[in-house]
């Protein structure tokens, strides 16, 4: 293995350089991968924007599709390793010994590491995707990868399908024949369709505006019954006429917009249950009615990230072929190109509207 790898550094925000950077030595209980995927998300070109309050320098990438390059004895023994080995790597590299990490929950470990957003003058230094070869800590969470997944299946199964699955099965109860509403037609939006399709919810209904035209296509391609563009149509009453005046059971939003949060309350049920995934820019706040919340015993919960049994299910299903995931990476960039790749996400530019972002090292 050669000495050093090559790296897309944010050095600070919106300033990203590519550079070689020393390969580390592992021991018994850690690893080492060669980044196949780094796949992105909105969080990527907030911390590339500088809205979320990090140390620099950082090598970002934290949705981590790749190859074990190397494993110490105890790693390979734990997770049932070996060199060559097609993996995903969570985000979260728990403490585990927070009252969170105790009962399972490591998503909400206060005291651990993140991939991809973990300074790197920190030994050993590669915490992120953005990488030819990453660094990969004991304690963290690893799945192996069938050789039969495309890397763009693999790497929105281990991201963003993970989440759906958590957010709209798990946390949203959805059922057979309960109705659900889908806010925002992205990559979080799509995965959400999966997993009430998956789950027999009906009608499945996602709503977007007019730019989302091809992705209320891909939606319907995955199972969506009915699309509302919510620039030319009033999202109560296209729901309300979709599930004949008695609204969704489950409603989950992920478009990051104060409005539409609010709008969630008009468009579920009574005893129904919202789902929040958005994570609003600069903490904007949003005017919840909760008149209606109250009138309607409306359960209200908040969401983050996937769990471990969300990935695993999510690979699964990757695995059956069952769904076009691969069509949600709309565009791919090499590590040269990842400060165009993290403007995209961001959309920035123009010319580009992405579905979902990866790098290709």
């Amino acid at each position: 293995m050669a000495a050093t790898t090559k790296v897309a550094m944010l050095v600070e925000p919106k300033r990203i350089e590519t550079m070689e950077y020393p390969i580390p030595e592992i021991g018994e209980t850690d690893a080492l991968i060669r980044v196949e995927r780094a796949g992105l998300c909105g969080t990527d070109y907030k911390l590339y924007a500088g809205t979320l309050s990090r140390d620099f320098p950082i090598i970002p990438g934290h949705e981590i599709l790749g190859r074990i390059e190397r494993v110490g004895s105890q790693m390979a023994s734990k997770e049932g390793l070996a060199v060559g080995d097609r993996v995903v790597v969570e985000a979260t590299i728990p403490c585990g010994q927070c009252e969170f990490c105790i009962e399972g929950l490591y998503r909400l470990c206060v005291t651990g590491r993140y991939y991809g957003f973990t300074k790197a003058s920190t030994a050993p230094h590669l915490w992120g995707a953005f990488a030819e070869v990453m660094y990969v800590a004991p304690g963290s969470f690893i799945s192996k990868v069938s050789e039969d997944v495309s890397p763009a299946a693999a790497i929105v199964a281990a991201s963003c399908l993970g989440n759906g699955i958590r957010w709209m099965r798990t946390v949203g109860g959805a059922e057979i024949g309960k109705s659900v509403v889908i806010q925002g037609a992205g990559a979080q939006g799509l995965s959400a369709v999966v997993a009430a399709k998956e789950s027999g919810s009906h009608p499945i209904i996602v709503t977007g505006i007019g730019a989302d035209a091809s992705r209320f296509e891909l939606a319907k391609e995955l199972g969506a019954d009915v699309c509302i563009n919510v620039q030319e149509e009033d999202a109560v009453d296209g729901v309300r006429r979709a599930t004949g005046g008695e609204m969704a059971s489950t409603v989950l939003d992920v478009t990051g917009s104060t409005e539409a949060i609010a709008l969630s309350v008009m468009l579920v049920r009574p005893l129904g249950t919202i789902v929040c995934a958005s994570s609003v820019a600069g903490n904007k706040p949003s005017a919840i009615v909760t008149n209606e919340l109250v009138r309607k015993e409306v359960r209200f919960q908040g969401v983050w990230t996937h769990s471990m049994e969300s990935t695993k299910q999510a690979m699964w299903l990757a695995e059956t072929g069952k769904y076009p995931l691969e069509k949600f990476i709309s565009h791919e960039f090499s590590l040269d190109e990842a400060d165009k790749a993290v403007r995209a996400i961001g959309r920035e530019l123009s010319d580009i509207d992405p579905i979902k972002v990866a790098i290709k090292p």
